[in-house]
């Protein structure tokens, strides 16, 4: 905590002392994850470039997502930097931000965000980037191929604490699922870098021709090359991610399984394009989706549980009519 509150006491003082300067323009998000991050900036595209405004980012992270909307005339980068080796997410808890919140449109998860108008936005980000799409990329503009995406963390299905509850403990069903996806002759591109575990095993566990890695096609793994691939997709199919936000925009179909149930998920029930499939657990004599709530509630009180993954038939029921 002190590493967060030392770095965010530095930035409130730069705040602070550009906020004569800018203070009518200045516009930044409440939350710093990747997913809502790209929704801020979609929500807020046309307020940022129209009324020129300037999106403050603390860090390499946010810059990365802002600079695939906007030019360096609607980016502000504060003087200190938050160190890349730390999670950004926590920083939040330590910035002062009440000047700029009634100035931007902050994600609601209990409200439809999606409009087709955030999909003319994205498509006019392609084309005016066009150029800079890497050729190994471009390449799977006319094929067939799906995106896969796995949170994996350990093999311990009952591990509920923070985000290992949206893990897949078991790779053998993700084995198995891109085994029958590339019968059907379809290419795969496994999203994700090195540092997500997953991609590793499976990279190590596969060789096939159309099996492919995002972090080899796109080796900087940059932006416009995700959004790329995004648009040109048949589907998405994995954990449920700020990894899919892109896919989430394009309107694509997304399969998400081993989830838990949150007040941000819970949007995916006004949309027929997601097919949303929770973990089950059994604690105190019943099953039930999984929740971060009863997770919550479990560990706080120590009560006695056992997590169901989501089984391989019931994921290839859901998406092999798309195939």
């Amino acid at each position: 905590k002190f590493i967060y509150f030392f770095f965010g006491s530095l930035i409130n003082l730069n705040l602070y002392i550009i906020k004569k300067k800018y203070s009518s323009k200045l516009i930044y998000n409440e939350n710093l994850s990747f997913g809502e991050s790209f929704i801020f900036n979609i929500l807020n595209y046309k307020s940022i470039i129209d009324k020129k405004k300037k999106l403050i980012i603390f860090s390499n992270f946010e810059k990365k997502i802002a600079s695939l909307f906007f030019s360096r005339e609607n980016i502000h980068k504060t003087f200190i930097i938050f160190p890349k080796f730390f999670p950004i997410y926590q920083l939040n808890n330590f910035l002062k931000k009440d000047f700029q919140k009634k100035k931007a449109i902050q994600p609601n998860f209990h409200n439809k965000i999606f409009k087709k108008k955030h999909i003319s936005i994205l498509n006019n980000i392609l084309i005016e980037k066009y150029e800079q799409i890497n050729s190994r990329i471009e390449f799977f503009k006319n094929k067939k191929f799906v995106l896969v995406f796995i949170k994996h963390y350990n093999k311990d299905h009952n591990n509920i604490d923070g985000s290992h509850n949206r893990q897949t403990s078991d790779l053998t069903k993700v084995f198995s699922i891109i085994k029958f996806i590339l019968k059907k002759k379809v290419k795969i591109i496994i999203m994700g870098d090195e540092a997500d575990k997953s991609v590793n095993i499976i990279e190590s566990h596969f060789k096939n021709k159309d099996l492919f890695f995002f972090k080899n096609l796109s080796p900087n793994q940059a932006l416009i090359d995700q959004l790329f691939l995004n648009k040109y997709s048949q589907f998405g199919i994995g954990s449920d991610s700020g990894a899919w936000i892109m896919s989430f925009f394009f309107q694509k179909k997304l399969f998400l399984f081993d989830s838990c149930i949150s007040s941000n998920n819970g949007l995916y029930k006004k949309y027929k394009n997601v097919f949303f499939m929770p973990k089950k657990i059994v604690y105190e004599n019943k099953t039930v989706n999984q929740t971060y709530k009863i997770c919550s509630k479990i560990l706080n009180n120590k009560i006695p549980y056992n997590v169901i993954e989501i089984s391989y038939e019931k994921i290839i029921k859901q998406i092999k009519k798309y195939l």
